[in-house]
């Protein structure tokens, strides 16, 4: 693609291009090709011209690269934060990007970016608050343009000031925000500054000595404002996995759970997640100390886990509107195997194939776990007129095995 001419200059396809490179282990070649598209993008950036605003998310994802932040999952590493620095400088201050080779960065270089960094924001948010209603915030390119220059402008703060300077530039810009624009893209936008703030606060959290409450604290209180996002859930999860204590997290799935009106799969999902992680580090922490690889069901039931997840699943699962999500079946159905349930477990699978008999997955988990009731299945499946490509040596072999085991 980046061979056609209309594409060549493309910073959007290069950034993409970017980060297959760092992910095959090619980092200083991915390095090397972002600096020299970052040179040979100079004049557009001095000139304000429309590749200009393509800098923001090249800027933004060469970050999220650099400090080993790909798909919202940061893995504490050491990360040149002056060479950061350096390229949000050059780029805010409109200057001609030259490779860093640790310079020093100058004071009033960081003054001439900050007024860049906030005159730009001024005229794009300007735009915005002025535009017409649009019938979808993914139609309109203005607010990624304006989460991708204040993420990278709450970089620089941050590398310059600390933590409270950045955190004030959400909290700015999230005001004007809430205040100015149309309805149709303020809850999008304002769900994506709690995402970016979160990555913050996360990478503040685990890169210095401080205390995760700040993080948490935030976490909760976004969640409350938007429940079902994925992001945020996923952070209090991997949060609470990073701690010992497991009972404000806990609690506040126990009452998020119980407002009807916030509740959504996806919590079902995470809660769940939440207290599978803490059978899982119960299970690992006592077979340490044993010395000895203790049974799953002796550990989780004398801590009582096993019982509340197993509440979680027939809460989750007993309501109209989850029993048709065959995620929540599998889980449960893997969980139950996992803790030598069998005969439970195929009262669970014969359950969730009269609720998601669609789900070839569902199928596929019955026939790996009671291959001696694989003719069941497959008689199911023919009545149903499902078709699943499985090699007929497998299945040969399956029902030989659930022959033996008869």
């Amino acid at each position: 693609m980046l061979k056609k001419n209309e594409n060549r200059n493309s910073l959007l396809l290069w950034s993409e291009y970017i980060e297959i490179e760092s992910l095959s282990n090619l980092k200083s070649n991915a390095k090397n090709t972002f600096e020299t598209l970052l040179v040979s993008s100079s004049a557009a950036i001095s000139g304000e011209s429309s590749i200009f605003k393509e800098v923001w998310y090249f800027i933004r994802s060469y970050i999220d690269f650099n400090i080993g932040l790909q798909n919202h999952i940061f893995k504490k590493k050491e990360f040149c934060q002056d060479e950061i620095l350096w390229i949000l400088i050059h780029v805010g201050s409109k200057e001609t990007f030259a490779p860093y080779l640790n310079q020093t960065v100058k004071p009033t270089s960081v003054l001439k970016a900050v007024s860049g960094f906030k005159q730009f924001l001024d005229q794009e948010l300007s735009s915005l608050r002025n535009s017409d209603p649009v019938l979808c915030y993914c139609l309109d390119p203005r607010p990624y343009l304006v989460l991708d220059c204040i993420k990278c402008f709450a970089f620089l703060q941050y590398f310059t000031q600390g933590i409270d300077a950045a955190l004030q530039i959400y909290k700015n810009y999230s005001v004007f925000l809430e205040k100015k624009i149309n309805v149709s893209l303020k809850r999008h936008i304002l769900e994506q500054f709690c995402i970016l703030q979160t990555e913050l606060l996360n990478i503040h959290t685990w890169n210095s000595i401080s205390s995760i409450k700040p993080l948490q604290s935030y976490l909760y209180e976004s969640i409350n404002r938007y429940p079902s996002n994925a992001v945020l859930l996923y952070y209090l999860v991997k949060l609470r996995n990073a701690s010992s204590v497991v009972g404000p997290t806990r609690r506040f799935f126990t009452k998020l759970l119980k407002n009807q009106n916030k509740v959504q799969p996806v919590v079902w999902i995470f809660a769940l997640a939440s207290e599978l992680s803490i059978c899982y580090s119960v299970l690992s922490q006592k077979s340490f100390e044993t010395d000895q690889l203790n049974t799953y069901e002796n550990i989780v039931s004398c801590w009582g886990i096993k019982w509340k997840i197993q509440a979680l699943y027939e809460k989750a699962l007993a309501s109209e509107s989850y029993c048709f999500i065959p995620v929540l079946w599998r889980s449960y159905l893997k969980y139950e195997i996992l803790n030598g349930e069998t005969s439970k477990a195929k009262g669970i699978f014969h359950e969730a194939i009269q609720n998601c008999g669609w789900s070839k997955e569902l199928l596929m988990d019955g026939i790996k776990y009671f291959p001696e009731d694989v003719q069941q299945v497959i008689d199911f499946m023919i009545e149903k007129q499902i078709r699943i490509h499985t090699p007929l040596e497998e299945v040969t072999l399956l029902m030989e095995h659930g022959i033996q085991e008869t």
